[in-house]
């Protein structure tokens, strides 16, 4: 059986959840299943990557990295990013590899949905795997107060590219996957006889810590926030959240960490604003600032989907403190016993009440823990896919 995979760049740098996310799919598919030959094609990453790092079921079909964004991409039909992604050599190599057979065309992220635009090709059986309900995480972001009148028209304008192409994704999908449930359900209102499957993602790391109480004691008094800051909505949710924390956490002599993927001026810029605050850009591991935080952050009130930085927060011991909706696609163990609000002043609140509670702190972080161990692994994922695929109507 042969799939052809089109995703955004090469995932192996995995430096943001959505890349976390492709990596660890795209390899349990091929780890669980070695006689399935997937040929991926996608644009090459500024960051290069062993060939090694794959399994050798998969092969690469690179593409030259995506191209910068300019003002003709606002003319096409399709979502900005879509018409990026399906520029003149992403098409030209597509339509080479579409003379052959495929038992499916997997399609990673509705930006990659440009895919449906290559005239007089028939495709093979469609997977789509989504990544967010993007009609309604962009139209939220679109009417964010944040932009001038002449933002929100361009934003509202792909919005609606982006409601369009996800309609044309499920019409022409033969299977549907979802990181939550919550967007399952949404996707379902659109296309209900769709067959679909929710595979949140998985976990992998060696540096697993269980929650110590003994550890929260010695810990100072530091929360850690880290994440990909490139795209408006995680700028947003990052700057909406230091500035209600602003008045509040220097007195409460109250630290935090930010740490992520980003343009190294972009942290300059806040660190000019926020200067109690400590911005850590492109590290090569998260992994020595999770060690000396205290508590985790998910601020996230823009963008959707499942945060992948709470499995890192929560594998490694730390309690969670969150905006509600960033909680989705976690179980009770660990939505329930978290400190949580729904605006960015009632959580700074929150996490000041309760920053020095180490026994309940130590109990969040310890439910989250056995809750979550057994629910997230990239295996159960590669097994789910491989038997949906192999369920597929022949092309």
């Amino acid at each position: 059986m042969r799939c052809l995979w089109i995703t955004r760049q090469d995932p192996r740098p995995r430096n943001s959840g959505e890349l976390i996310y492709s990596n660890g799919l795209l390899h349990a598919l091929a780890e669980e299943h070695p006689s399935l030959e997937i040929t991926v094609l996608t644009h090459q990453s500024q960051t290069p990557t062993p060939s090694s790092a794959s399994p050798p079921n998969i092969t690469w079909q690179f593409t030259p990295p995506i191209p910068s964004r300019n003002p003709f991409h606002f003319l096409s039909t399709l979502p900005s990013d879509a018409a990026r992604l399906g520029n003149p050599h992403m098409r030209k190599t597509l339509t080479h590899l579409l003379a052959q057979n495929w038992h499916a065309l997997i399609v990673d992220q509705a930006a990659c949905g440009w895919v449906l635009r290559i005239d007089k090709i028939p495709l093979p059986p469609l997977v789509y795997i989504a990544h967010n309900h993007e009609s309604s995480v962009r139209s939220q972001i679109a009417r964010s107060p944040d932009h001038h009148f002449l933002e929100k028209f361009i934003l509202a304008s792909d919005a609606q590219r982006y409601v369009q192409l996800e309609k044309e994704l499920l019409a022409q999908s033969s299977l549907l996957t979802t990181i939550t449930s919550e967007d399952q359900q949404r996707f379902r209102q659109e296309a209900p006889k769709l067959k679909s499957l929710v595979l949140t993602p998985g976990f992998q790391s060696n540096n697993t810590r269980p929650p110590e109480l003994e550890t929260l004691q010695a810990s100072p008094r530091r929360l850690i926030l880290t994440g990909a800051f490139q795209w408006f909505a995680k700028r947003r949710n990052l700057i909406s959240f230091l500035e209600a924390a602003h008045p509040v956490f220097p007195s409460e002599k109250i630290e935090l960490s930010v740490v992520g993927k980003t343009d190294p001026a972009f942290f300059q810029e806040l660190q000019s604003r926020f200067p109690w605050a400590q911005f850590h850009p492109n590290v090569p591991s998260i992994d020595p600032f999770l060690t000396d935080a205290r508590i985790g952050i998910l601020p996230d009130t823009l963008g959707g989907g499942f945060k992948l930085k709470a499995l890192d927060y929560i594998f490694r011991g730390l309690p969670l403190a969150a905006v509600t909706d960033s909680l989705r696609g976690l179980p009770d163990s660990a939505s329930l016993h978290a400190i949580s609000a729904h605006t960015h002043p009632e959580l700074v609140k929150a996490i000041v009440q309760r920053i020095d509670d180490l026994p309940a702190l130590h109990q969040a972080a310890q439910s989250a823990f056995l809750g979550c161990q057994n629910l997230f692994h990239w295996k159960d994922r590669g097994q789910q896919l491989a038997q949906a695929l192999a369920e597929l109507p022949s092309p």
